[in-house]
């Protein structure tokens, strides 16, 4: 709730709201310190505050909480794409409209242009790119249509006459945006053979890792006449030793299926946001530029002191340029799932961790009270696994 407000703050205050993402503050625009201005969260981190809201409200028993934010956050992401877009165009727009200033900057700029685009884009690396093209955008994130799908399930059950074409249609989404979630196509298939008299459903979702970090780093450049360096931030991805994990419950043991692939949606999310990147290359380059040319008319005004003065900002410039590394630096690595029917009565499950060259990292035994069906949901971090179990609420205290 706190973030949530703390961010429609941040995106309706005049300062901010009245610019576009790229350069909201005057003094992160003059001296490209980004990390000045308030930071608005990525859209896939929006999408995320709401789904992980959402499984919250879940697991401690208000399904009809959880499920009106499981909705808003498949708004959410739809909302944000679209802003993307919106966004790209208008950096697209005043790039085009820098070019035709006709000054002596942009005319630096136009000439080289073409280095300094190839320098910008050569600060992501191939097997990053390889990452991010695993998905096929950053706005498509199964975990919500999941989720959807999940709540309506676990409504449902019990209720004679109720539909359950709805869950059938989220479950096809989160199929849709990940084929080869092995859950989501269990859930299309039997969602709607109901659950057999004496059986229950037990859903698992696992969160793994820790999703990359973004660090500085410097790329120095020497374009033409110019040389300098210029800071940038950059994706790491965080070591793990995590392969695979299984649940065993009932008698049945099945290998958990990955949902969503967080780093390969946030390594997408910095691709498709590389023109943001070129033009903080292109803004750094023009301060350069801009103090080369101030340099020169000194260097003619008042010789040796007009060279030390325009040394000086230059070096100012260098200095005072740097990238926002904010980011919300615990999500997971990925999200896996598992679905199962099981008796009523079993009152156990074993989630069970394994390493890349398939050695256990992990396990833990957990208690299914009563017959309800429920979810379980673990966090894992190579040999840390640590789970907690939906407390259903009674019909009293709903």
């Amino acid at each position: 709730d706190v973030a949530e407000e703390k961010q429609a703050k941040t995106e309706s205050s005049g300062v901010t709201g009245a610019l576009s993402s790229f350069g909201k503050s005057g003094a992160a625009v003059l001296t490209g310190a980004e990390e000045m201005r308030n930071y608005e969260l990525r859209g896939y981190e929006k999408v995320m505050l709401l789904n992980y809201k959402s499984l919250t409200y879940l697991l401690t028993g208000d399904t009809e909480k959880a499920y009106n934010v499981a909705r808003r956050a498949i708004d959410v992401q739809q909302e944000e794409h679209e802003k993307f877009e919106k966004e790209l165009a208008t950096l697209k727009e005043k790039g085009e409209e820098a070019k035709e200033s006709g000054t002596e900057v942009t005319k630096e700029l136009g000439k080289y242009k073409n280095e300094i685009l190839k320098d910008a884009n050569s600060t992501m690396s191939s097997a990053d790119v390889k990452k991010a093209k695993l998905v096929k955008s950053a706005y498509v994130n199964p975990f919500g249509d999941y989720m959807d799908a999940l709540i309506l399930e676990l409504d449902a059950i019990g209720q004679q006459a109720a539909d359950l074409g709805s869950a059938k249609t989220a479950y096809k989404k989160a199929l849709e945006n990940n084929p080869s979630c092995g859950a989501a196509k269990e859930g299309v298939n039997n969602v709607e053979k109901r659950v057999p008299e004496g059986k229950k459903i037990v859903q698992v979702i696992l969160s793994d890792g820790f999703s990359p970090v973004r660090e500085e780093k410097t790329a120095k450049f020497k374009v033409g006449t110019y040389a300098g360096e210029i800071h940038y931030a950059d994706l790491e991805s965080q070591p793990t030793n995590f392969g695979s994990a299984s649940v065993s419950v009932g008698g049945q043991t099945k290998k958990m299926s990955s949902l969503t692939k967080m780093e390969s949606l946030i390594y997408r999310d910095e691709l498709d946001r590389m023109p943001w990147r070129q033009a903080m290359f292109f803004a750094a380059f023009a301060r350069h530029v801009a103090a080369g040319i101030a340099q020169a008319a000194a260097e003619k005004k008042a010789g040796v002191f007009g060279t030390l003065a325009g040394n000086m900002v230059s070096k100012t410039i260098g200095a005072a340029q740097h990238p926002d590394t904010r980011s919300w630096m615990t999500l997971p690595n990925q999200i896996m799932v598992a679905r199962f029917i099981v008796p009523a009565n079993q009152q156990s499950l074993t989630i069970t961790t394994y390493n890349k060259a398939g050695g256990k990292l992990a396990s833990k035994s957990v208690k299914l009270e009563g017959t309800d069906s429920t979810v379980v949901y673990a966090t894992s971090y190579n040999k840390n696994l640590t789970v907690s179990e939906f407390q259903k609420k009674s019909k009293q205290e709903n």
